[in-house]
């Protein structure tokens, strides 16, 4: 068996289809990190193995689960691993806001996975730029 493909999105349909497809995430706003992965047909048994880590200590997975697919004669099979960003926000141990990867591994396939999770900017919209911003006081006589 091997990995297909592997989409990094906000959320997937029960059909496996990728939500927002994208590489940078806002906890804020975002609900979770989803690592879509597509594999070729299961002969037997198989372990998915996903590793999340950060790029500040890229040498110590920060969580690891490991899920088995039964053989099946569908050709295509689809494994998803979620990170909750919500319950990282309440983490107060490292930043959060940084680089992270992920390591899928399946079988003798292990491919690498980068993502972002930054923090949301909450300055001045970039559409003030195009109004006045003055107090209008109307005066009769």
């Amino acid at each position: 068996m091997n990995i297909e493909s592997i989409t990094v999105c906000e959320d997937t349909t029960s059909d496996f289809k990728p939500i927002n497809i994208t590489n940078t995430f806002y906890p804020e706003q975002s609900g979770s990190v989803q690592v879509l992965v597509q594999l070729s047909e299961i002969h037997t048994t198989t372990d998915v193995n996903f590793q999340w880590y950060i790029s500040d200590e890229p040498e110590v997975p920060l969580a690891t689960y490991t899920f088995s697919l039964e053989r099946k004669s569908k050709k295509t099979r689809y494994a998803v691993g979620a990170l909750d960003l919500r319950a990282l926000l309440q983490l107060k141990e490292f930043n959060i806001f940084q680089k992270w990867f992920t390591i899928i591994e399946v079988e003798d396939s292990k491919r690498r996975v980068d993502f972002f999770l930054k923090k949301m900017g909450y300055g001045p919209s970039t559409l003030s730029n195009n109004f006045v911003n003055v107090p209008r006081i109307n005066l009769k006589g």
